[in-house]
């Protein structure tokens, strides 16, 4: 009875003691302004709780399969989903660590004396299971498991940003091939006008209507304009390529596939932003995953710290041993044992607490990591709504350009062809012409590239009731 009540006076002891031991406190992260430095978009269209798969937003039915079969078919989402794989097993290894653990053993043997004494062979044996559980007083195996369980949950976030990220990069792809295509369109065009007015030309030159220095000129913009030609035609080559890559197509079977809608820029569905920016960026799956690395940080800390006090395991046994006697007969004695372990930390050269400060350390590190992708989260925001008000402002000035200059160019040409006009003063229009036309095409894709910036800037319409389903490598199940 002693000596029971000696234990239980140790047990209570380390209660008391471990009582007194907490997780450190986390402070809240700094860097979210209250407002926006720079107006919002003003729209009262899609609220950006309806942005979930954006890009099925789209006025162009390939833009969404297109991303459906990068997904499907993306190395770095199988990668991102086998992390959250890997993630969730130690989860679940850190979980069973804190629940008791039993395994069974078994065990024979057959001997027998060589000194020339005719004694009968001996077989001895022993069948146990034994069991322990480590009390977790001080909370490091609870500590483990919430680690592991928050970094599970940030792989699960990591998978959907990569998935937002992707969807991006095919969606920026798609549209500069389109743009591509469209420019090539007007080179074609000019390229065609320019073989006529070269050959027009040509006859002006030769019936003495025009010098030959105009001749030369128009041979001159002829073949720079072809130059151009050519050189567009290359770039939408390349740019096929690229968007053949990073959607997992093959190039002969993404060609039929974009026939239908050539030169058309697909068309996003506008939305609303958030006046509050913590509103926004609460819908961006990489800062709740930098949260949780924050977070799993400091669940790290209080297992460095358990670490530097005792444990406290109880173990019990229970089994048969099979003892022969001398005449080579066994006879069966079960077993059993129960009681508590505790270790003691004596002497470690400060090796546990070098591992609380490293870990201490860490915590630091992650806390400046995530205001620091909190701030640049916010300079995303406001760089894609800068970029959008001024390419949306700039996109109605390029089209009134693009009017004027082709009618200042219907009049320069009417002149020339009446023979009241200059050569020089004709290319001069074409040329202007032709830059407008560039232009607008250029801020069009802005305009549609800084949409899909901003989509990706608030997160992509990713909500917080999204679920990472492993079994599939772009399946997501959510419970909305």
């Amino acid at each position: 009875m002693k000596l029971v009540a000696r234990y239980l006076c140790l047990v209570a002891i380390v209660i008391l003691t471990a009582c007194a031991v907490q997780l450190p406190a986390n402070e809240s992260p700094t860097g979210i302004p209250s407002l926006w430095s720079t107006p919002p978009i003003s729209t009262s269209e899609t609220r950006l709780a309806q942005l979930n798969d954006w890009w099925s937003q789209f006025d162009d039915p390939l833009l969404p399969a297109l991303i459906h079969d990068a997904q499907n078919a993306s190395p770095q989402m199988a990668q991102a989903l086998a992390r959250v794989a890997e993630a969730r097993a130690l989860a679940r290894q850190a979980g069973a660590a804190r629940a008791p653990s039993a395994n069974g053993s078994a065990s024979i043997e057959r001997s027998k004396q060589t000194d020339g004494l005719k004694e009968p062979a001996f077989t001895d044996g022993q069948l146990s299971i034994d069991a322990s559980w480590e009390l977790d007083i001080f909370g490091g195996l609870r500590h483990a498991a919430d680690a592991a369980a928050t970094r599970a949950q940030a792989a699960s976030l990591q998978w959907y940003d990569a998935r937002i990220s992707l969807a991006a990069e095919v969606a920026q792809d798609y549209v500069n091939f389109r743009n591509c295509e469209a420019l090539a369109n007007v080179l074609d065009e000019e390229s065609a006008a320019q073989d006529k007015l070269a050959e027009l030309t040509q006859l002006k030159v030769k019936a003495g209507f025009e010098s030959p220095a105009n001749g030369a000129l128009a041979n001159a913009a002829q073949a720079d304009v072809n130059s151009q030609r050519i050189a567009q035609h290359a770039a939408c080559e390349v740019a096929l390529s690229q968007l053949s890559v990073v959607s997992a197509q093959d190039v002969p079977a993404l060609r039929p596939r974009l026939s239908s809608r050539a030169a058309q820029l697909p068309r996003p569905a506008a939305f609303q932003v958030s006046n509050v920016p913590a509103e926004v960026l609460a819908q961006r799956p990489d800062i709740a995953a930098s949260e949780r690395e924050l977070r799993a940080a400091a669940y790290d800390v209080g297992v460095a710290d358990a670490d530097r006090y005792p444990q406290l395991t109880l173990n019990g046994s229970i089994g048969l041993n099979f003892v022969p006697d001398i005449h080579g007969n066994a006879t069966t004695l079960p077993f059993w044992s129960i009681g508590p372990t505790l270790t003691l930390p004596l002497f470690d050269a400060g090796r546990r607490q070098a591992a609380l400060d490293a870990a201490r350390a860490r915590l630091a590190q992650a806390q400046a990591t995530h205001e620091g992708r909190l701030r640049t989260a916010v300079g995303e925001v406001e760089q894609a709504i800068i970029q959008l008000n001024s390419a949306s402002q700039r996109e109605a000035d390029a089209a009134r350009s693009v009017a004027g200059y082709r009618e200042f160019l219907n009049a320069t040409d009417q002149l020339w062809r009446l023979g009241g006009g200059s050569e020089i003063d004709l290319e001069n229009a074409r040329r202007q012409f032709l830059t407008a036309q560039s232009t607008l095409l250029d801020v069009q894709r802005e305009h549609v590239g800084a949409w899909i910036t901003l989509y990706k800037a608030i997160g992509g319409g990713w909500s917080g009731s999204d679920k990472v389903d492993t079994a599939s490598n772009a399946t997501i199940r959510t419970s909305k």
